[in-house]
């Protein structure tokens, strides 16, 4: 088993030192011998700057957040998105839009409802996979923010996923 709290670490750790990865998938994570999880493939990583937003669309489209895709602004929450998209699948073994790939964009980014319960997880867990698969970057948290939320970093330090 991995632990997603190992991602959201390295997520932090770009995120304070101003840049933004714009290609978080499975494939660039790695697991290392002692079994943690680290980051890879910063080919197309920026630095950010104060009060920067990216326009360039790069990275993998099913990881790819809405304002990305669309070609609006975007900072570090895509990077949020696509932590929710990995958490997604640790969860329910699936990309969350699979029944949507082809489709307009309207729909393909539709999160289908998921009774979160009958799988066995918790209301808190799919609560903080709302906060990152969250399409509107206004109401989407940052990931200083999901991890303030003290049920939040409780389920970090004890989920294996």
């Amino acid at each position: 088993m991995v632990k997603f709290g190992d991602i959201a670490d390295g997520l932090i750790y770009l995120h304070q030192r101003n840049v933004i990865h714009r290609d978080l998938k499975p494939a660039n994570i790695l697991i290392c011998v002692d079994n943690r999880l680290k980051l890879a493939d910063f080919g197309i990583s920026k630095i950010m700057h104060d009060n920067d937003f990216n326009r360039t669309i790069v990275g993998t489209p099913l990881y790819m957040a809405p304002e990305v895709a669309r070609g609006r602004d975007y900072d570090y929450k895509s990077d949020v998105w696509a932590l929710g998209i990995i958490f997604y699948e640790l969860c329910m073994l699936e990309h969350p839009f699979v029944n949507f790939l082809g489709k307009s964009r309207k729909q393909k980014f539709r999160v289908p409802q998921i009774d979160w319960k009958r799988h066995g997880y918790s209301a808190s867990l799919q609560a903080l996979c709302d906060m990152m698969i969250q399409k509107d970057l206004t109401k989407r948290w940052t990931l200083e923010n999901i991890l303030k939320e003290s049920d939040v970093l409780q389920l970090l330090n004890r989920t294996t996923i």
